[in-house]
């Protein structure tokens, strides 16, 4: 059983990290990476024949890079915010009420 600490020294001796490892890594959530994938943000992963997707120690490396040249520029690395559509109201002046 590996403990946390261990954890941490197995990432740097590993070339390819998941998603838990790279989040680890990262030092965020690893739902975090999940969102940043599909906003095209983050370390850049590749998906083996079986499935599973693989970052490197290097793109993880890169992306902190980015993270840090962006804060010298004081900008804010932000994804786009993506709004659900609003409800739209029949047109008829009543909201489904039946009468």
């Amino acid at each position: 059983m590996n403990h946390v600490g261990d954890v941490k020294l197995d990432i740097y001796r590993k070339a390819l990290l998941n998603k838990t490892e790279a989040a680890e890594f990262l030092g965020v959530h690893r739902q975090t990476i999940r969102t940043w994938q599909k906003l095209g943000y983050g370390p850049k992963f590749s998906r083996t024949p079986g499935g599973r997707e693989y970052t490197t120690l290097d793109s993880c490396r890169e992306f902190l890079a980015q993270l840090s040249d962006q804060s010298m520029q004081r900008q804010t690395p932000r994804p786009e915010t993506i709004y659900a559509p609003a409800t739209v109201w029949p047109t008829n002046g009543n909201r489904g009420d039946s009468e």
